[in-house]
Formats: C-alpha cells, structure tokens, sequence
C-alpha cells in the first residue's frame, strides 16, 4: 500500500438469481441474500503492527 493512512476494505457476497423465474419466484422473501461480508484493514509499508 503506498498511502500513509490505514483505510478498512469492505467485500460483500450475495445470491444473485441467473434466471426472471427463480427470481420470481423468491421475490416474497424479504431477505437481501447476503452470503458474507468481509472486513480486511490495510496498513501502510511503513507503519508497525503491534500485537498484544
């Protein structure tokens, strides 16, 4: 990483349909089909990582 701040970089995964009928079918459902969201902090090169 070539900033010198420390930014969090969110990833998120859904369902998506591949077809109008499945989709059609499941619009009733009041879910938004998340499958994971993945929280990763990027540091830069420079900074030290501390562990307790």
């Amino acid at each position: 990483m070539n900033s010198n701040t420390a930014q969090v970089v969110t990833k998120t995964t859904k369902w998506q349909y591949n077809s109008e009928l499945m989709s059609w079918l499941f619009k009733f459902k009041e879910e938004d089909h998340l499958v994971k969201i993945t929280h990763t902090v990027e540091i830069p090169n420079n900074w030290k990582i501390v562990n307790k």
